[in-house]
């Protein structure tokens, strides 16, 4: 009777394993085709297929039907920055050494789309890696983006600096062009507000009276969300008067 017991439990046991991989396979198949021919709701109810799923299985089929996905787009982007944000996008699904080099590859192919940013941030204060982006590199390839994204590539790289332990000499270092800049939205007050405190406990009197200044002048600004709220409202009224 035990033993009776325990064959009944191995094949229970096979069989739901058996099950389980021909759902699966299943599962990917028709998750891909719906990712392909962009099927609705109508015709296939993709969450109700994935929640009857095993979780780690679960798990592997929407990785597989990502990276499918994110082939498609690859496949079809047209222009650069959808191009490298795929990349980037696929390469995070792989190993380390993968996605080390993808970045290489963007940050010396595009050093000047905003796409790029993440690749120069990898390799900016990243320690030994295939490609060591300094201070002044950075700086360069801020200064090829256009005048909305650099902002963000400031504080991007701000956070980097600060994230890998960097102290107000370091701040002092990666913000002092901004002394030399005309700012033209109100965000660049933070980042003036770094550089005076840092300049202030370094007792850099002249770098932190000159950045208080300018902190003064942002505050006239508008924001870079005004900026370009006022810019699409001019193109759409241009576009709407070109249309009668």
């Amino acid at each position: 009777m035990s033993c009776g017991l325990c064959l009944s439990d191995s094949k229970a046991v096979s069989l739901v394993l058996v099950t389980a991989f021909f759902f699966y396979f299943t599962s990917e198949m028709l998750l891909r085709q719906y990712a392909l021919a962009g099927m609705g709701s109508k015709d296939l109810n993709v969450n109700k297929i994935i929640t009857r799923l095993p979780e780690g299985i679960r798990e592997k089929v929407m990785a597989r039907i990502t990276k499918g996905r994110l082939l498609d787009q690859l496949a079809a982007a047209k222009t650069d920055g959808e191009y490298i944000s795929t990349r980037i996008a696929l390469a995070s699904m792989e190993t380390e050494d993968v996605l080390e080099k993808t970045y290489l590859e963007i940050s010396e192919r595009f050093p000047n789309n905003p796409e790029s940013m993440s690749s120069f941030l990898f390799f900016f204060r990243g320690g030994p890696r295939m490609r060591q982006v300094s201070v002044a590199d950075y700086h360069l390839f801020i200064g090829r983006l256009p005048e909305a994204d650099r902002y963000f590539a400031w504080e991007a790289g701000l956070s980097k600096i600060k994230g890998t332990g960097g102290d107000n000499l370091d701040r002092i270092e990666f913000l002092r062009p901004l002394l030399e800049i005309e700012p033209k939205y109100k965000d660049y007050l933070r980042l003036y507000v770094e550089l005076t405190e840092a300049a202030f406990q370094e007792g850099a009197t002249a770098i932190e009276n000159r950045s208080r200044e300018l902190e003064e002048a942002c505050e006239k600004l508008p924001t870079l969300m005004q900026v370009m709220e006022r810019s699409d409202k001019e193109k759409s009224g241009k576009q709407n008067k070109g249309s009668k």
